[in-house]
């Protein structure tokens, strides 16, 4: 859900040597759960019930300036596991009814996460300036994921 970069000294070169140091955050959700259909026409509304969890972390890593995407130190400095549980709702629209249907697919779906531990942007920042580990935030993690996508029937 986030990426900073920022040219960092090595220490002892007196700047000569820099170095990119890049903290990227990210979020892995696994739900599922009962999806209620409407009409098989041209146009199928839907909603579904969804449970499961969501993994949050934030990881840093220095690579030099020429070795872009190859690290040569990481940390992970906040991860946390919590349960998700929300609904989705979209529709399905028919683009093609051949021997291989074809729906394309749009759609919203609503995450709430009681008791995540994160960190955002902000609190990224503050440990860089300040020269000490971030902090992360505890609580409430809500995201809403927006979705366009196309079925195709395969069997």
């Amino acid at each position: 859900y986030g990426t900073q970069r920022r040219r960092i000294d090595l220490a002892n070169t007196g700047g000569l040597v820099k170095l990119d140091l890049r903290t990227t955050s990210s979020i892995f959700s696994m739900v599922a759960g009962p999806q209620l259909g409407g009409s098989t026409g041209a146009i199928s509304p839907y909603a579904a019930a969804l449970g499961g969890f969501s993994v949050f972390w934030t990881e840093s890593s220095v690579e030099g300036s020429n070795n872009e995407n190859s690290p040569f130190a990481s940390t992970t400095n906040s991860s946390d596991a919590v349960l998700a549980y929300g609904g989705a709702a979209g529709l399905a629209v028919r683009v093609s009814n051949g021997s291989r249907p074809i729906r394309l697919d749009v759609g919203a779906r609503y995450l709430r996460h009681d008791e995540a531990s994160y960190l955002n942007k902000q609190r990224v920042q503050e440990a860089f300036e300040n020269d000490r580990e971030p902090i992360p935030i505890r609580g409430r993690a809500d995201f809403v994921t927006y979705y366009l996508g196309v079925n195709v029937v395969l069997y």
